[in-house]
């Protein structure tokens, strides 16, 4: 071992652990390979999860209840970082994730809605119904009008050419009314 060094070091039997502590080096020997027991009370979890683990892929299996420590540790390790942000975990905490992310959308455009209303650049509903309700009735008056203001103006018209104008206008009136 080299002096001033600290973390790690793997060979096919042992983990080997030295840390510098006041100018000494000390060596901690830990098992490279440990049980399902072991390593399901390492993490937190029961050893039939260790299995499920191993039967996903997780983790690694190095012969029958035997799992490599350190590499075990990692892929674990990746494991939580991958499921905490979403990538590749799995069924269920996918669904979760995904879930949330849906949730944060619906509120978010809850807050964009909100603040739309509040700057005015929203209208409620019935507020517009009724405003162009308004429109629509005055421009169908006006429009209405119009033969009797044809005939003023233009009094060579005869009564059926008035008609015909009259006529015409509430059939484009209609039609409008039925396709909106």
């Amino acid at each position: 071992m080299q002096s001033g060094k600290r973390g790690l070091c793997y060979s096919a039997e042992t983990l080997g652990f030295f840390v510098r502590s006041d100018g000494t080096e000390s060596e901690m020997t830990i098992p490279a390979t440990v049980s399902a027991r072991v390593l399901a009370n390492l993490f937190g979890v029961s050893p039939q999860t260790i299995q499920a683990y191993a039967a996903r892929g997780v983790i690694v299996r190095q012969g029958r209840g035997s799992y490599p420590l350190a590499e075990n540790v990692q892929r674990y390790t990746r494991h939580l970082r991958d499921a905490a942000s979403g990538r590749g975990a799995d069924e269920a905490t996918s669904s979760l994730t995904d879930e949330r992310t849906r949730l944060a959308r619906e509120r978010a455009d809850e807050a964009a809605l909100k603040n739309a209303k509040l700057r005015r650049e929203m209208l409620p509903r019935e507020e517009v119904l009724a405003r162009w309700s308004t429109i629509l009735r005055n421009v169908s008056a006006r429009m209405r009008a119009v033969p009797s203001r044809v005939r003023a103006q233009r009094p060579h018209l005869t009564r059926e050419d008035v008609d015909l104008i009259d006529e015409e206008i509430r059939l484009a009136l209609t039609e409008a009314a039925e396709n909106a």
